[in-house]
C-alpha cells in the first residue's frame, strides 16, 4: 500500500525485483555501516537529553511529552543516515508532516477494517478500501513524492556538482544511504523512484516502531522505581569508572541495561502481528491472493 503497488523492499512480491532490492539494501546496510551509527546515536542521545534538561530549567512546572521527543530523537537519527537531514525541533512543519504520514500509514495499513472480515472482492473491497487509497495517496504526494524524492533531487545535484569539480564525495564526507545509492544506480540499474522506495521502507520502519519500544521502557521503569534505581546505579559505576556517560562500548558492562530492553520488548513487542500477509501461490488454507488475518 506504501510502496507504489508493491514495487518497494517492504511489500515486493517474492521475485526477482525483490531479490534485486533486498540485495541492494544489504549492500548498503553492512554491520560496519551500522556501527558507524554508534556515534550518532550518542550524540543525537546527547542533544535530546540538552533539551530535556533546558526545559525542565526553563518550565519546571510544566510536563513534559516525553512521546514526541522520542519520536524526534529516532527519526533524527534514521532520517540523518538514510537522508542526510535532521530536525531541531518537533514544531518543525516537515517533521509534523513526516510523523503523521508514517502514523497514518500504520493505520490504514493494519488490520481491523471490514474488507479484512468479509470476503466480498470486486467492487466490495473497492468502496470499503476507498478511503485508504485516498489517504494513501495525498501521503505519497506530499512524503513520497514530495520531502522524500526532493531531497533524493538535492543529494544528486550535490554529487553532479563533486563529481563535476574533480571531487570524490566518498573521501570529502559521510554518505548518507541515498547518496550511497545514486552513486551505484548505474551499476545497480537503480532509478530515482527506486532510491526513493528504499528511503521510504527506512523512514517508515524505523521510526516509529524505535520510538515506540523507547516509549515502552520508559513507561516501565517509571512503574517500577527499583527497576530504574538498579539501572541507574549500573550506569553511576561506569561513569565514576571511566569519567564519562556511557556509550555503546560499554554494552557488555551494562548486562541489567540490556536485560531491561530485551523485557521490555518481549512483554511489548512492536506490531507483532499488525501487517496484513498475502500467500505468493496456491494454497490449501486460503488460495492465491487471499489476505491471511
Amino acid at each position: 500500500m506504501s510502496g507504489d503497488g508493491g514495487q518497494d523492499l517492504a511489500m515486493a512480491p517474492y521475485g526477482e525485483r525483490w531479490r534485486h532490492l533486498r540485495r541492494v539494501a544489504h549492500k548498503i546496510l553492512t554491520p560496519l555501516a551500522l556501527t558507524q551509527m554508534d556515534v550518532m546515536l550518542e550524540n543525537e542521545s546527547l542533544r535530546m537529553i540538552q533539551q530535556l534538561l533546558e526545559h525542565n530549567d526553563k518550565h519546571r512546572a510544566e510536563p513534559i511529552d516525553i512521546a514526541k521527543r522520542l519520536i524526534l530523537y529516532t527519526c533524527n537519527i534514521i532520517a540523518a543516515k538514510s537522508l542526510g537531514v535532521t530536525f531541531a525541533s518537533s514544531d518543525n512543519a516537515t517533521f509534523t508532516g513526516l510523523i503523521e504520514a508514517i502514523l497514518e500509514v500504520f493505520v490504514i495499513g493494519g488490520v481491523g477494517g471490514l474488507e479484512d472480515y468479509f470476503n466480498g472482492g470486486g467492487l466490495f473491497d473497492y468502496v470499503l478500501t476507498k478511503h485508504k487509497r485516498e489517504a494513501m495517496e495525498r501521503i505519497k504526494e506530499r512524503v513520497h513524492n514530495g520531502f522524500i524524492l526532493g531531497r533524493i533531487r538535492e543529494l544528486e545535484a550535490i554529487i553532479k556538482g563533486d563529481l563535476a569539480q574533480g571531487r570524490d564525495p566518498r573521501t570529502d564526507r559521510e554518505l548518507c544511504y541515498a547518496e550511497e545509492l545514486l552513486l551505484t544506480m548505474n551499476d545497480e540499474k537503480l532509478t530515482l523512484n527506486d532510491i526513493k522506495l528504499l528511503m521510504v521502507d527506512f523512514m517508515f520502519a524505523g521510526i516509529d516502531t524505535t520510538s515506540a519500544t523507547l516509549h515502552w521502557v520508559m513507561l516501565y521503569l517509571c512503574n517500577n522505581p527499583h527497576v530504574q534505581k538498579r539501572a541507574q546505579a549500573e550506569a553511576d559505576r561506569l561513569v565514576t569508572t571511566h569519567g564519562r556517560l556511557p556509550c555503546f562500548e560499554d554494552m557488555d558492562a551494562m548486562p541489567y541495561t540490556r536485560a531491561i530492553i530485551k523485557e521490555a520488548t518481549r512483554i511489548r513487542p512492536v506490531g507483532p502481528l499488525g501487517l496484513p500477509r498475502q500467500t505468493i501461490e496456491e494454497d490449501t488454507v486460503a488460495g492465491k491472493g487471499q489476505l491471511v488475518v
